[in-house]
């Protein structure tokens, strides 16, 4: 807890996100923690409102509403996540965070939306409310807020087969859908018809990427054996050896590919027939 008013604030920032990643371990600093929502360094406030959070400890909610009607926008959707994730049984301090953090993804600053996509994926909201506005925060998303939107919309479970359809159908948004589907991996086994599905008219790079999502699903994608065998048969570079993939972490399900997968023994492509046996 003395790191915690350590005079260098780059010290107090590393001792409060230590904390938080400690967890419900570190309750006994949660006193210093809260303290440190009165710094006046920014970077602190932001880094104590998160450690607090993680921390969950009851007792400093008080704390915390008081000092969520002050600062910048980031700090108030911080602070709303640490008091709706402190408050677990809280309610309707729950769905009031909600919208705020949900208002945050649409912000101009990248940290706002990053900030807010990681504290909706720990509240795990009705997906509806939320999903919509998730997508839209990935346009002009830097690397680190898109690994936040896709880990919370693979934490809120979004495997409706028509809306991961629609999401493949989007040029735009379909990377987007396969980061999530692999990110869930066999929990999204409902996304596997509209996977199939995309594989019609697909080009060559996104079949490609399909394959690689039906991986994922492992054995609960065992549908797509029938496509998976045909895309054996491709002269493509890297179809098939992706298709051999997808296969091989279906498992047993794709028994019905142990032909093909013969017949490619015989290739003058030394990858493919590794690929074959592997």
């Amino acid at each position: 807890a003395k790191v915690v008013r350590d005079a260098k604030p780059e010290v107090r920032m590393q001792a409060l996100s230590a904390l938080g990643k400690i967890g419900p371990g570190a309750k006994q600093a949660s006193a210093a923690v809260a303290g440190a929502l009165k710094d006046k360094q920014r970077g602190v406030h932001y880094n104590a409102a998160y450690a607090l959070g993680m921390i969950g400890t009851a007792g400093q909610e008080d704390v915390l509403r008081a000092a969520a009607a002050q600062g910048d926008d980031l700090l108030k959707r911080i602070r709303a996540w640490a008091i709706a994730r402190t408050s677990r049984d809280d309610q309707a301090g729950r769905r009031a965070a909600v919208p705020l953090l949900v208002k945050a993804l649409r912000s101009g600053s990248p940290s706002i939306r990053g900030a807010a996509a990681h504290a909706l994926k720990d509240l795990k909201p009705d997906p509806d409310l939320v999903v919509p506005s998730l997508m839209e925060a990935t346009e002009g998303a830097d690397p680190i807020v898109m690994e936040n939107i896709v880990d919370a919309l693979a934490s809120l479970s979004i495997e409706s087969p028509e809306r991961v359809g629609v999401i493949l159908q989007s040029e735009h948004l379909r990377e987007l859908a396969l980061r999530v589907i692999v990110r869930m991996g066999p929990e999204a086994k409902k996304a596997v018809q509209p996977l199939i599905d995309a594989l019609e008219g697909a080009d060559a790079e996104f079949r490609h990427e399909i394959h690689l999502a039906l991986a994922a699903i492992g054995p609960n994608a065992a549908a797509a054996v029938p496509q998976l065998i045909e895309a054996l048969g491709s002269d493509v570079p890297g179809i098939c050896s992706s298709a051999c993939h997808a296969l091989h972490q279906i498992g047993p399900a794709a028994v019905d590919a142990v032909d093909a997968l013969y017949e490619n023994l015989d290739s003058k492509d030394e990858f493919m027939r590794l690929t074959s046996v592997w």
